[in-house]
């Protein structure tokens, strides 16, 4: 059953229309008395406001070619199984040919199941196709047991080289689907080969456009209200009019978007702002009513100022507050001044699935391409492999300040690339990992890049960089290596930089950078020229005298100086006090300043 509109019916100026817009529908059952019908339920869509009588029969015709398109897959694929029973049947009958030339006299049956009763005859030769085998068999009186004569071998040998034949085409056949394209234009010779694999699975979002009208190629604004005017459009890559907003404009004149609190919609438009007036704002909202009819306030997707940018794509996620039970959609252009207006094209808004809406993508591209330009020659391979999951739970507030927002992502890219150019070599491997949660951040980046040129520059780098966010405050740390050809060179950034020995369980830090400052647990040095020493502690030496004591001992913190000497006819102590000398029995012999 068909519910449509009887042209016959409306009389353009009747009292079924009002401002051009049909408003009463016929359904025709049956004009026969007695006739009962039981219908369930009518649901009456809505055609594109840009549809016509004209539109809506292309949209026909194009379905209809659509028909006939898969009539023709379907022909194409009939005609393969005919000729692939075709070649069954000239198996068998290259099978036959060769037991009558090899002196059969009886019928040759090519099958994988069991001839009928009636071909259970002596001179009969069944090849048996089962598992591709091609056994030939006889009758015994009893049952079918393979043979080995010679009538039997030609005819399984016959229909396995025409089956193989069979086979060789088709293998040929799936061959020529896989393409190679070459061009040649000029002195410019292209070959190029692509493959790309990708997977992808989503939870997303219902694909109808909630607008009523967002594309103005007809010529008409209605529903929007207030001052809309069409525009025509040069700039746009894909549209050719649009509506220029003076004011205020409502798409339609009553909340027509049923919702619930929480729900939440894409907005997004092509929006040209060189025409407002500066000072001017363009925004796209949408007001929210309650049960009882009272409005909830409007909630911004998002805002353009007037600027002279071009044509741009603008969208925002908006949120139902609480208690909400419809909706209506609204584009503002203030502070109205009569001359200032926002220029719009392509306007979408999509009513966002309950569930979270999720994404789990697999990636990988392998491209190549081999160019030449003139006598240049320009060699290029890449490749990008990928995993990205991303989530996205409903957000509170106003979405365009994303307030509340806890959508999270993770994923893991691969991207390698060569090229070959004037003489310059090039490969660079680039490994990203990145995590995020909310305003929170993590991600860790490896790059590798080789170069050698034809005037022998060479440089080989890589860099490992670690980064995280967190409430605003970023930290970086990385380690970078280096070779240009005629030094190397190691770079790390930190704030804090330690080698860690975990010997036999213990915990180690030997050598500690942190704060500009260098820690050093314990040190070993061979030859070393200080300009300036700054000690706060005690200096002393390895070496000790025959009491046990270092010959040199410096304390800083108390501010002594002490230098023992000493062989075997007595010692020497220089300190603070003065100059003293001993024999070898220990008696002072001599003293200079202090005398003890």
């Amino acid at each position: 059953m068909v519910l449509e509109w009887d042209m016959s019916q409306l009389t353009a100026g009747g009292s079924d229309w009002s401002d051009s817009t049909i408003t009463r529908f016929y359904l025709w059952l049956s004009s026969v008395a007695g006739d009962v019908f039981e219908i369930d339920w009518i649901a009456l869509g809505q055609i594109a406001p840009s549809a016509s009588v004209a539109s809506v029969v292309d949209e026909r015709t194009a379905r209809i070619s659509g028909d006939e398109a898969n009539a023709s897959a379907i022909l194409g694929l009939s005609s393969s199984l005919q000729t692939t029973n075709g070649n069954v049947t000239a198996a068998q009958q290259a099978a036959q040919a060769a037991s009558d030339k090899a002196g059969g006299k009886g019928e040759v049956i090519y099958s994988s199941t069991e001839p009928a009763t009636d071909k259970r005859l002596a001179q009969n030769l069944w090849i048996d196709t089962t598992g591709a085998a091609n056994t030939p068999k006889r009758w015994t009186g009893s049952a079918w047991v393979a043979v080995t004569d010679k009538v039997a071998t030609d005819a399984a040998a016959a229909a396995a080289s025409a089956l193989a034949q069979v086979a060789s085409k088709a293998d040929a056949s799936a061959l020529q689907a896989l393409q190679t394209t070459v061009t040649n234009q000029g002195n410019t010779l292209t070959a190029q080969g692509t493959s790309i694999t990708q997977i992808k699975a989503s939870i997303g979002q219902q694909p109808d456009n909630l607008i009523l009208r967002g594309s103005f190629e007809d010529g008409l604004v209605d529903p929007w209200s207030g001052d809309a005017r069409i525009t025509n459009i040069s700039a746009h890559p894909s549209a050719g009019k649009g509506v220029s907003f003076y004011t205020n404009s409502f798409c339609g004149i009553a909340a027509n978007i049923v919702t619930a609190a929480g729900e939440q919609f894409d907005l997004s438009a092509d929006l040209w702002a060189n025409y407002m007036t500066a000072g001017q704002t363009a925004r796209f909202q949408m007001q929210f009513y309650d049960k009882a009819g009272t409005s909830l306030g409007y909630v911004n997707a998002f805002s353009v100022a007037a600027a002279a940018t071009g044509f741009k794509s603008y969208s925002g996620r908006i949120t139902a507050p609480a208690g909400s039970v419809s909706a209506r959609f609204l584009t503002r252009t203030e502070p109205a001044d009569g001359t200032g207006r926002s220029l719009w094209c392509n306007i979408v808004a999509r009513r966002v699935s309950s569930a979270e809406a999720a994404t789990a993508q697999a990636v990988s591209n392998v491209e190549a391409t081999v160019t030449q330009q003139g006598t240049a020659i320009t060699a290029q391979a890449s490749r990008l492999d990928g995993l990205y999951v991303q989530v996205n739970p409903e957000m509170e507030g106003d979405s365009s300040g994303m307030a509340g927002s806890t959508g999270s992502l993770v994923g893991v890219w691969t991207e390698q690339s060569a090229r070959i150019e004037d003489g310059i070599a090039i490969g660079r491997q680039v490994e990203t990992v990145q995590a995020q949660m909310g305003q929170t951040n993590a991600s860790v980046q490896q790059v590798s890049e080789v170069m050698a040129d034809i005037n022998g520059r060479v440089s080989a780098q890589t860099t490992l960089k670690v980064e995280t966010n967190q409430g605003g405050r970023k930290v970086v740390s990385g380690i970078a290596i280096g070779s240009n050809g005629e030094e190397g060179e190691i770079l790390l950034m930190a704030q804090r930089l330690a080698i860690i020995d975990n010997l036999n369980g213990q915990t180690i830090l030997p050598f500690v950078v942190e704060g500009g400052q260098v820690f050093i647990n314990q040190a070993v040095i061979n030859t070393a020229f200080i300009q300036q020493i700054v000690a706060g502690m005690t200096i002393r030496s390895a070496a000790l005298n025959a009491q046990g004591l270092p010959l040199l001992e410096i304390n800083f913190a108390a501010g002594t100086f002490t230098l023992r000497g000493q062989d075997a006819n007595g010692s020497t102590l220089l300190n603070n006090g003065g100059l003293y000398v001993y024999d070898a029995n220990g008696t002072e012999r001599t003293a200079v300043g202090r005398l003890t």
